[in-house]
Parts: structure tokens; sequence; C-alpha cells
């Protein structure tokens, strides 16, 4: 098991428990103490965590988001499925909205022939999409969250004001039947103004994001046009969130 994919799963078990001990993840994951250690003593750096020697405590004073390098190299091959997905809903002569996360951001590896305009606040998003020689890129502006690796302030939601488009490709921390939901209540202003600007909003959802819920609720799920999600969302899943808006995944 990767270092990266290790760290996802304490912060899941810290989240699901509220705490943990060293020891027994020593044991489940087959790792030193010394390295559960360090393991933890990074997940208190970004706020999602309070250690002590024996073990550590979900921080619940904020309902945090990890970091995006935590979040990245996860569920890959799902959240390519997604993009892959997404990506025929996209003509050339569109405008479109790609919103930060690491789901959003692998719909760019399939834009390079599109002819089409982007616009975004997503830093890795504009790395990949700078290049692409067709695609006319937009780029917003204000303040720059380290976490997500976008901008999310005041300015951006007045920047997403001015424009009217086509369709934005929006992420979430989760889902249930009532909406889609993130920790970050500045962030959820900023996806709120993205969905206003679109005609067409899809949310770009994985089978862990399901029945989950965080601070901030962004949008009912009413609010987006379809959900695009992976082959491992259960089918049961999908048929009980489809009596409110179409899923869609690559097997139907």
């Amino acid at each position: 098991m990767s270092l990266t994919k290790r760290r996802m799963e304490i912060f899941n078990l810290l989240q699901k428990n509220k705490a943990v001990e060293v020891n027994e993840l020593a044991k489940q994951f087959q790792v030193s103490a010394m390295t559960i250690r360090r393991d933890l003593n990074m997940l208190e750096k970004q706020g999602l965590a309070i250690t002590s020697y024996g073990g550590a405590r979900l921080n619940m004073e904020h309902n945090v988001e990890p970091s995006f390098s935590l979040k990245s190299d996860l569920l890959v091959e799902y959240k390519n499925e997604i993009a892959m997905e997404a990506s025929r809903f996209i003509q050339d002569g569109d405008t479109i909205l790609i919103d930060t996360g690491t789901t959003p951001l692998q719909l760019c590896h399939y834009l390079q022939n599109k002819r089409i305009i982007v616009l975004t606040n997503s830093l890795p998003a504009i790395n990949i999409l700078q290049a692409f020689t067709k695609v006319q890129l937009i780029v917003a502006c204000g303040q720059y969250n380290e976490i997500s690796n976008g901008w999310h302030s005041a300015m951006t939601i007045d920047f997403f004001k001015q424009f009217k488009i086509d369709k934005a490709f929006l992420g979430t921390q989760g889902i249930d039947q009532h909406g889609s939901y993130i920790a970050s209540m500045e962030e959820a202003q900023v996806k709120k103004a993205m969905i206003e600007s679109a005609r067409q909003s899809f949310l770009l959802c994985d089978h862990t994001k399901f029945n989950q819920t965080f601070l901030a609720k962004y949008a009912t799920l009413r609010d987006f046009d379809c959900i695009i999600t992976d082959t491992k969302a259960d089918k049961n899943i999908r048929k009980e969130y489809s009596e409110i808006i179409p899923v869609i995944s690559s097997d139907k």
C-alpha cells in the first residue's frame, strides 16, 4: 500500500471512529508504530487530527478537507472512468467550467482535441490545459487555497458571476439525497456561483462519496442535470438517487 493511500485510509478511520490508536493501526497496516506516528503528525499538520502519544482523535473544531496531494493518487481508475464519461457531454464550441478537485481534474486529460473555452479556478487544471492549442483558457482570480490547489474567495465568486457558460463540471466531498456537500463554507459559495453561471451542471462523484455529508451544503441534487459516477457505485444506490436526477456511469 502506498503512503498516500495509507494516510487517506487512516483519515477515513478517524472520520468513522473519531479516534484511533497507534498500535492498532500499526498492526492493521503492517508498519511500525513510528511510521503510524508520522502519518498522524502529517494529518495533524493539515488540521485533520489532534495527536497524542498513543494515538489521535478527529479534529472536531473544523469540518476539514484532506489536502489535494493526499487525495490525488486515490481512486485514479474510477476518476478516469468518470472523466471519460463526462467528456462525452462536451462538444466543439462549448464554453465549460472545471471545478477544483481531483475528479474534475481528470476531465482535463480528455479535452486536448476539443475546440472549446474553459473557465477554471484549479491550478492543476491550468497546468494541463495551457498546453492544449485548441482550448481557450480563462483563469479565475481570488485568494489561493493550498488545500484545494485553487482560488476560493469573494473575488472568485464575483469572477464567475460575470459569465454565462454552457456546462459546469463540479466535484464534491459527499452527497446524500438532500444535496452535495464540502467542508469549506467559502468553497461552497464559489461552487454555488459556478452552478448559477451554467446552463447545465454535472456532478462528478465517485462511489465513496455517496451517503456522506460535510459542513457546507452547496447544492440540492436537482441543481444538477445529472450525477456522473464510476462502475463501482452500488447499483441500488444509483437506482435510489436516479429517482431524483439521472445517474450515469460507463456501464449505464
